[in-house]
């Protein structure tokens, strides 16, 4: 692979990052992993729905 194609790549991986990462804001508090971070930081489980 050269650097053309991992550009176009990363691009591609961009362009797909932000609508799903606003669809899911619309629907959840948080992210997945900082979900996960939390509940293993206080260890217990916290809501992630709005």
């Amino acid at each position: 692979m050269n650097q053309d194609e991992g550009t176009i790549i990363a691009l591609c991986i961009y362009a797909v990052q932000i609508p799903l990462s606003s669809f899911w804001l619309k629907r959840f508090r948080m992210g997945p992993m900082e979900w996960l971070w939390r509940l293993l930081t206080y260890g217990k489980r916290i809501p992630i729905k709005k």
